[in-house]
């Protein structure tokens, strides 16, 4: 199965994305459908690539600054009803839940940590597309940021690293298997819906077609207070945000090898992304010798 969105002609490209697990070209997936909207060149977002970021300043880390001097270590709150404990990333004061699960102890939401490198995605929609954003928004606050592949690998606070390919498969392992681990790690309470396509359903600019949202939403049970979180996805290479509600897109620091999950399956996908040219969500795994 798998995810489409209606094509857009952008200065007579065809300009369209496709979630499934059998992507990872060098080019961005393209395909045929029997809906176009057509689009001003003068509302088209210039191509960002992570290359030519200017990363020379980083804008949350606040040097000599104590952000942490109240956090209490052995406190713990309720996160999507269940008790979990809290660390705070000493760069900017932002404390994140944490769980344990198997021998692995894994961040319970994703990381929102304000980096040259990474960008938010906004909900307001421009012929049914957003865009990437530097500034904070309020998906960044539900969601967490979305970094590219390079500041992914080293962007995990003190004591925690980016995961392995092996790491996510012992998660996954331990929650089932692939075809069942989806469901098991998926926040409950609602979070993972078609949201992104209503929006598109009640555009109808210049006529455009609409769709019905593919399946039936898969409800995550979220055995082990993982709380995975549909953030959605952002093009480095359109500045395009996509996807947010439906699903969700992790780095590891193997190859550029992703773990995904959609709101209509029960599990957890891992392909290749070679281009490592996109801006995906990050959860943190606790070193072994913390």
């Amino acid at each position: 199965m798998r995810f489409i969105l209606p094509i857009l002609l952008i200065g007579g490209i065809c300009v369209q994305t496709m979630i499934s697990c059998s992507y990872g070209s060098e080019e961005e997936t393209l395909s045929s459908s029997s809906s176009a909207t057509n689009i001003s060149s003068s509302s088209v977002p210039k191509t960002l690539s992570s290359s030519s970021l200017d990363c020379s300043i980083i804008s949350s880390s606040s040097a000599g600054e104590d952000l942490c001097s109240d956090f209490d270590s052995d406190a713990e709150i309720e996160h999507y009803g269940k008790m979990k404990k809290q660390f705070c990333d000493e760069r900017d004061g932002k404390r994140y839940v944490y769980v344990e699960i198997g021998e692995q102890t894994w961040m319970a939401e994703n990381l929102n940590y304000d980096v040259c490198g990474s960008k938010c995605g906004d909900k307001k929609s421009i012929y049914g597309t957003s865009f990437l954003e530097d500034t904070n928004t309020k998906v960044c606050d539900e969601y967490g940021r979305l970094y590219d592949w390079h500041t992914a690998l080293t962007i995990c606070p003190a004591g925690w690293h980016l995961p392995s390919d092996e790491e996510w498969t012992a998660l996954t392992d331990y929650a089932g298997g692939e075809s069942v681990a989806g469901t098991k790690l998926k926040s409950a309470g609602g979070d993972w819906a078609c949201m992104y396509s209503s929006l598109l359903l009640k555009k109808t600019v210049n006529q455009m077609s609409t769709f019905d949202c593919e399946g039936s939403t898969v409800e995550g049970t979220d055995d082990y207070g993982f709380s995975a979180l549909p953030g959605g996805y952002g093009s480095g290479h359109t500045n395009y945000f996509y996807s947010v509600g439906e699903d969700g897109h992790w780095w590891s620091d193997t190859d550029t090898y992703c773990r995904n999950m959609l709101y209509y399956l029960s599990d957890v996908r891992k392909y290749k992304e070679r281009r490592a040219n996109f801006f995906f969500s990050v959860r943190c795994v606790k070193d072994l010798d913390n």
